[in-house]
């Protein structure tokens, strides 16, 4: 916090996507310096997420490798190179046709964990669309909102020429695609590269105002 003065540089690099070492090395800081900065500014758009969605809504779930990257311990036992299953993170994604995102990574893949991040987003008239995914049918049932399954198995990808779930699928092949240049993340950081993609979605244009006062 000591270097205010470079923090404008070091968001502009944030931008682009360049790692943190190439980072702390165009800077002169740390790499210690370079990760607490990336997770600064992030950290205001991780902390929101809207309460409603409305309207017309996609929900479904995606996943990303269990990853201990940048942890200094790790809570398992260590797998012998190219053997032992690597275990899926479970990732909740929800949208509106307004362009609101929520998201929230789940300890399990479970029809109750989905269920407690979508019920509190869903609001009087809206219609929920998903896949076949049966964790979604039960509570549309419960709170009498109009549910459009979209099953794969018949090839039916939209209902009614307006119901899919093809925008929130495009997002969050965007979002996986942006990942790519960080070579893998900290299953801890998860929430907060959701967000960081989701702020970058939002402003179009790189904003060194804009960022900073989001981060402060």
């Amino acid at each position: 916090m000591k270097k205010a003065e470079k923090w404008i540089e070091y968001t502009k690099l944030m931008w682009e996507g360049v790692s943190l070492r190439k980072s702390a090395k165009a800077l002169d800081i740390t790499l210690r310096t370079s990760f607490r900065w990336r997770h600064m500014f992030i950290k205001a758009p991780a902390s929101f997420n809207p309460s409603v969605l409305t309207g017309v809504i996609e929900a479904d779930e995606t996943s990303l490798p269990e990853s201990f990257k940048g942890k200094r311990a790790i809570n398992r036992k260590s797998r012998k190179r190219g053997g032992g299953k690597i275990e899926k993170v479970p990732i909740f994604i929800a949208l509106d046709r307004s362009g609101a995102i929520s998201h929230k990574v789940l300890e399990r893949n479970t029809k109750e964990n989905i269920q407690a991040q979508l019920k509190p987003l869903l609001s009087s008239g809206s219609v929920l669309c998903t896949d076949g995914n049966l964790s979604y049918k039960g509570i549309a049932k419960e709170l009498d909102i109009d549910h459009k399954r979209l099953i794969g198995l018949d090839n039916q990808r939209v209902v009614e020429s307006i119901y899919h779930i093809q925008t929130l699928n495009n997002y969050m092949m965007r979002w996986k695609a942006w990942l790519r240049r960080f070579n893998g993340i900290g299953t801890d950081y998860i929430e907060n590269y959701l967000s960081w993609f989701r702020f970058m979605e939002d402003n179009t244009e790189y904003s060194d105002q804009t960022w900073i006062k989001e981060a402060l």
